[in-house]
């Protein structure tokens, strides 16, 4: 049989892993699968089956397209299409998917689910990390287990999918026998990601604890060594063709990474005291040139290979890190006070706290101080914004991470700020009661300069962010050429005379203001406000 699987062409920091566990599922049957990113012309081939993912509703309509694509291009194949969005929203996709694709919503538990009569659960399975080499994205968390000691959430908060992705909070039994396969098959890899909605709650808390500090994540672990990136590489190759899979990307990764030490080489030999011989390096280099896509060449040299780039390649030793991605609940550490040690007993980094609204000042304070008590160090923490909340509010939650960090003397803490969106939401375009396009792509611009994230540092914040909420609120209100590039609009003059009219409405105009930005219609305004389209729509070419 042979499989086709399918992410669209949206930007995920994270990589498919409902397609790798499909993956793996069909290589163990023996089947040839191939993975792609995005719409591919695969007329000359012809697949049996069709696996196409969903991330978020946001990316509802990339994902449809991507879906109708295939199923037009392969009117007789079989075609599913699961994960995320296709399950919160299944209705919406059934309405407008091609006949041909059948619909899958939630977790994958039973291979009966996609027509097969061996009752495997394929949510079980060790994802298969091989078919990321398929492509050229690049995952930027590729280098992490991805585990779930629990499924489901104790809470049903109206901003999260999960209560219908994963209806039922229960814990799960793998993770070990995961994590230890995933090594023995892909090696070492540097992050668990621990992927649970609200792991804090679950009654088997302390094993899970121990069972990652048995899994070497412990905060006083040693560093490990890897296996050299060659050696890896060869293992991949081998398994593809044990297997039957297609060996050009193996191929492909092994003649890059050679070419990559040989400029290392080159590199360490000009600048370097020691210099290097590079004669048989060379000598192989050559020899790739002619065969880099001949397999026999790549079995027949893979001893010369693998012990000339061992040499090159140096050592390399890691420290394994835990990260709780989904953040750990408030009102969980709160409530369970000793099970905050737990989380200072492994190598957490960060501690990813989520600070949701204002209403939560007061636990969330207290969960930070109850977790730095216990022993941890770095923290990070989720603000939802452009839910209920106001540009206000997100100020002073900013404020409460930067004043709490001082006065708790933690060395590592950062915000990372996020838009909600609606659930069913099929574009990002959603503005908040308390917000306005201009409010939210002022605020945009500044995370853009400072990389996303809200750092501790005091000067830093208020340079970017205001020394107050009125310094805030009037900062991304400024057009957000102005913003991100601050220096050469003060040093020009520019943002003074925006202050200037800035200063001379009141806050019935400025409401204004916030409507017109969005409609760009500038037609029928006060005079005042008019004079403002310029520094919005032709700053770049404001003359004094």
């Amino acid at each position: 049989m042979k499989v086709l699987l399918v992410e669209p062409n949206y930007k995920n920091k994270f990589p498919p892993i409902g397609l790798m566990k499909i993956s793996q599922y069909h290589k163990e049957r023996k089947d040839y699968v191939v993975f792609y990113k995005g719409t591919k012309d695969f007329k000359s081939n012809y697949f049996d089956r069709i696996y196409i993912t969903s991330l978020f509703s946001f990316e509802y309509k990339i994902t449809l397209l991507t879906a109708n694509y295939y199923a037009d291009l392969f009117p007789d194949s079989k075609i599913f299409i699961g994960g995320i969005s296709a399950t919160i929203m299944s209705n919406e996709y059934k309405l407008e998917l091609n006949e041909n694709i059948i619909l899958i919503e939630g977790q994958l538990t039973n291979s009966n689910m996609l027509g097969f009569r061996d009752n495997i659960n394929i949510d079980m399975l060790i994802p298969d990390y091989d078919i990321l080499d398929e492509i050229d994205y690049v995952y930027k968390e590729k280098d992490s287990y991805f585990v779930h000691f629990s499924r489901g959430c104790v809470r049903s908060c109206d901003f999260c999918a999960v209560s219908t992705l994963e209806p039922k909070f229960s814990a799960t039994k793998n993770v070990k026998e995961v994590v230890e396969k995933t090594t023995e098959i892909y090696g070492v890899k540097k992050y668990l990601r621990v992927m649970d909605n609200n792991l804090m709650y679950l009654k088997e808390y302390d094993s899970i604890i121990d069972n990652i500090k048995e899994l070497g994540f412990g905060v006083n672990d040693e560093m490990v060594g890897r296996e050299k990136k060659i050696t890896l590489l060869y293992k991949a190759f081998f398994r593809r063709l044990d297997k039957k899979q297609n060996l050009m990307p193996s191929m492909k990764l092994i003649y890059l990474h050679i070419l990559e030490i040989n400029q290392k080489v080159t590199k360490r030999n000009i600048y370097g005291k020691r210099k290097m011989t590079t004669d048989d390096l060379d000598a192989l280099i050559k020899l790739l040139n002619i065969h880099c896509i001949d397999s026999n060449f790549y079995i027949s040299y893979q001893n010369t290979i693998i012990s000339l780039i061992s040499k090159l390649e140096g050592h390399s030793r890691i420290k394994k890190v835990v990260d709780f991605n989904q953040g750990v609940d408030a009102r969980a550490i709160v409530k369970f006070p000793k099970r905050a040690m737990g989380l200072a007993e492994i190598n957490l980094d960060p501690c990813r706290i989520a600070y949701d609204s204002i209403k939560d000042t007061d636990i969330f304070i207290k969960a930070v101080e109850i977790c730095y008590d216990a022993g941890v160090k770095s923290f990070s923490n989720y603000l939802l914004f452009n839910y209920e909340d106001s540009p206000n509010d997100l100020y002073s939650r900013m404020r409460v991470n930067i004043d709490l960090s001082k006065k708790l003397g933690i060395s590592k803490q950062f915000s990372f700020p996020m838009k909600y969106a609606p659930v069913k939401g099929k574009n990002r375009k959603f503005i908040g009661e308390h917000w306005s396009k201009l409010e939210i792509d002022g605020f945009y611009a500044i995370l853009n300069v400072t990389g996303g994230v809200v750092t501790k540092e005091v000067d830093f914040f208020e340079r970017a962010y205001g020394q107050d909420v009125d310094e805030f609120r009037k900062i991304i209100l400024m057009p957000t050429e102005f913003i991100k590039n601050r220096v050469k609009y003060e040093r020009n003059g520019f943002i003074k005379k925006w202050e200037n009219s800035y200063e001379q409405l009141n806050q019935s105009e400025i409401n204004i203001l916030k409507t017109v930005y969005q409609s760009r219609d500038w037609d029928n305004v006060d005079e005042k406000i008019f004079n403002m389209e310029r520094f919005y729509y032709r700053s770049k070419s404001l003359k004094l």
